[in-house]
Formats: structure tokens, C-alpha cells, sequence
């Protein structure tokens, strides 16, 4: 970035906190080391045995909830919040967002609801079957009760202020000034994060593009296209302007040049047209080199007013 100093005033009227927690049954249980070889010089206290329970449809259909989740709501490619560093779980919502993040995650508890139902309906049976698949390292009381099992796993999330309680100034105004302080050093590492993090989740984007249209696999035939290499980038620029609250005019520009050499082109065309390839190679190369030149620049002095 070639300015020095960016101003943090409006990082808060443009966003606000989300708290946000994902629990889940965990599936690796500790075992016992009776039976296992341990080399004599190791330290047993140091090695582990652990059996994985509940290896079943339903528990790989919760879990690919969850991963989807967290791709589509904190990925730095593809999610819809920004980072805050106030705390973990609490994450920054662009205030054009905060309807569609609410939306998503109403509809993932209640995906949630009717995965844990299907679990419940076969827990005997899994139960069952892993007694069988872990013999003599089967453990019942590895296993929630059927009746304690909805707790194992929830989507919860709620919308809060970071602003400091005024209330506290009337009791403390030294307290008071002292958190106030601690609060826009705070707000100051999330701006510069905010910014650190799409610019490097643009270059990756991109520099893997580039790497698709221009590199060669083992046998020196150009790289395989994939639709999703494309698809991606579209996506992650599609969304960039609500998620740029910090107004980071270097990195919009680079993403408007690439935007425009996208426009119209598919990737079918890319595939099958070599002299299409080739330019629209050349001109990502160069873009590339414009965000690893923003990464590079990115480092500077946040201005706490």
C-alpha cells in the first residue's frame, strides 16, 4: 500500500461483531496401549492409542455440515465475515451481510436438527457395528446416552457490540480510559488484518489461476483447467466490495483489471482455445505481480484517532 497511515473510525459504523460456535461429538477416543508394542526407549506416558467411533453416513453427513459452514461463512476465499482479533469465535460482519450470514446460519442449525435426528434413529445399530469394527477396543461408555446426544452438537450465534460500556467511565474514568485505549488498539490489528487477509486470499486465488493457465504437468502438456479455478476467483470478486470496508482502493483496482479480463470468457474457452489461453495468461501474470507487489507493501502504521 503506498499510504502510511489508514484511520480506523469507520471500521465499526461498516461492520459489526459476530459470535459464533460450532460443537460437535468429537469421534477419536483414547485406548488403552495393552497389546501394543511400545519401543523400549519411548516414554509411554508420551504415546497414544485412540479408536474412532461413530464412523458411519450420518456422522460424515454432520460433518461436511460443519465444513461447509466454516468455508462459507470464515473462509478467507469464500466466506462473508472479516476477521476482528478481539477474541476467538468473534468475527466482523459488513453490515450489507448481516441478513444473508443470519440466513445461513438459521439454515445450517436446522440442517443440523434433522442430521442429529437421523443419528438418533440408527445410534443403537452404529453402536452395534462399531462394537464389531473396534473389537476388543470397544468401549460403551465411549458412547453418549441416546438421550444426551442432541447436546453434542449445536450452531449457535449472537450479534454484539466491542464498544467499551460507557457505564464504566461513571465508575472508573482511569479503567475506563485504560480499555478505550486497549479497544482501538484492538479495532487498529483488525483493520490492518482485514486488509492483509483479502489481499493474500486474492493473490492465492489468482497466482493459482495463473499457475492452471500458464504451468505444465510431468509430461509437458499444459495443466488441466478445472471450472472451480475460475468459478472461485468469480466468486471471491463478486463479493469483494461489501467485504472491502476498508476501503483498499490498490487492491479493488487490481481485482476490477482481472474482473474485466474474465468478462465473457468461459472456462470451455479457455480449454479449447490456445490463443485465448495464452493472453488471458499473460495478463493474469501480470496481476499476479501487482498483489504480490500490495502483499509486500501491505506493512505500515495504523492510525489509532
Amino acid at each position: 500500500m503506498t499510504i502510511d497511515t489508514i484511520e480506523t473510525n469507520d471500521l465499526m459504523t461498516k461492520t459489526i461483531a459476530i459470535s459464533v460456535e460450532f460443537t460437535s461429538m468429537g469421534s477419536h477416543r483414547k485406548a488403552s496401549l495393552d497389546g501394543v508394542e511400545v519401543a523400549a526407549d519411548a516414554d509411554e506416558k508420551r504415546v497414544g492409542v485412540h479408536t474412532k467411533i461413530l464412523k458411519c453416513p450420518e456422522m460424515d453427513a454432520i460433518h461436511k455440515l460443519f465444513q461447509k459452514l466454516r468455508t462459507s461463512l470464515i473462509d478467507a476465499k469464500q466466506g462473508l465475515v472479516l476477521p476482528s482479533l478481539f477474541k476467538r469465535g468473534v468475527y466482523l460482519v459488513p453490515i450489507a451481510s448481516v441478513d444473508q450470514v443470519n440466513t445461513l446460519l438459521t439454515e445450517a442449525r436446522s440442517s443440523l436438527d434433522a442430521m442429529v435426528n437421523a443419528l438418533i434413529e440408527v445410534y443403537d445399530l452404529r453402536i452395534q457395528e462399531d462394537s464389531v469394527a473396534l473389537g476388543t477396543r470397544f468401549r460403551a461408555s465411549h458412547y453418549p446416552l441416546i438421550a444426551d446426544l442432541r447436546e453434542e452438537f449445536s450452531v449457535s450465534w449472537s450479534f454484539l457490540s466491542l464498544a467499551v460500556d460507557s457505564q464504566l467511565e461513571s465508575i472508573s474514568s482511569e479503567i475506563f480510559a485504560a480499555q478505550k485505549k486497549l479497544s482501538k488498539e484492538k479495532e487498529a490489528a483488525a483493520c490492518e488484518e482485514i486488509i492483509l487477509v483479502l489481499r493474500g486470499a486474492a493473490y492465492s486465488l489468482v497466482a493459482t489461476m495463473d499457475e492452471m493457465l500458464s504451468g505444465f504437468d510431468k509430461n509437458g502438456k499444459p495443466m488441466r483447467f478445472y471450472d472451480s479455478k475460475i468459478t472461485n476467483l468469480l466468486n471471491f470478486m463478486n463479493n469483494f466490495e461489501v467485504r472491502n470496508v476498508m476501503q483498499d482502493k490498490e487492491l479493488s483496482d487490481a481485482l476490477g483489471e482481472m474482473r474485466g479480463l474474465l468478462s465473457g470468457v468461459s472456462p470451455e474457452a479457455l480449454r479449447t482455445s490456445d490463443g485465448l489461453r495464452l493472453a488471458v495468461s499473460e495478463q493474469t501474470g501480470k496481476i499476479k505481480d501487482k498483489l504480490s507487489g500490495l502483499m509486500t507493501s501491505a506493512k505500515r502504521k495504523i492510525e489509532l484517532e
